[in-house]
């Protein structure tokens, strides 16, 4: 593609109201999608004239060329925003979940029991996530809670040596 072609090209998309769009667009044109240029279509099949009267129809109307190069050519979907604040509720909620649970038996408990009772019930909440993954997605549900519990407690074993390492450097 030429440099005017690009350049073109992005005159023609960059003033959408949006950032994340703006940036999808440029995402597009260094990947070499530009948006409604022929090449898309005549992958599709369209030759000659009707290639013309196709590209010259959906670049005519910004909402259609942003529509189409949003769903055609980089398949993404608009998402409503109650689904965003939905999920960002429950992950937030999950999350403090996750982190209250080591916490809990430090609360109960002295030093030492409380640091062995936390790694257990972090051990059975990990593997009771992944049986609950395995079972609502598709999977082994033994095999994905085992995984569960692998990765869960590594990353903690990484992050307490790391902690420690930083202890006993910093003094």
């Amino acid at each position: 593609m030429r440099l005017l072609e690009r350049n073109q090209a992005v005159a023609a998309c960059s003033p959408f109201m949006n950032a994340s769009k703006s940036a999808l667009i440029w995402f597009a044109l260094v990947v070499g999608m530009p948006c409604g240029k022929p090449g898309y279509f005549a992958a599709k099949g369209f030759k000659g004239q009707l290639l013309e009267d196709v590209v010259s129809t959906i670049t005519s109307n910004r909402e259609t060329w942003v529509s189409t190069m949003m769903n055609e050519e980089l398949h993404l979907q608009p998402v409503a925003q109650q689904s965003l604040v939905q999920s960002a509720v429950v992950v937030t909620v999950a999350t403090l979940i996750g982190h209250f649970i080591p916490i809990v038996p430090f609360m109960v408990v002295a030093r030492t029991p409380a640091i062995i009772l936390a790694i257990a019930l972090s051990a059975v909440t990990l593997f009771a996530v992944g049986v609950y993954s395995a079972k609502t997605l598709v999977g082994d549900w033994r095999k994905s809670g085992l995984q569960m519990v692998a990765i869960g407690l590594g990353a903690a074993a990484v992050g307490f040596f790391v902690g420690r390492l930083f202890h006993t450097v910093g003094g």
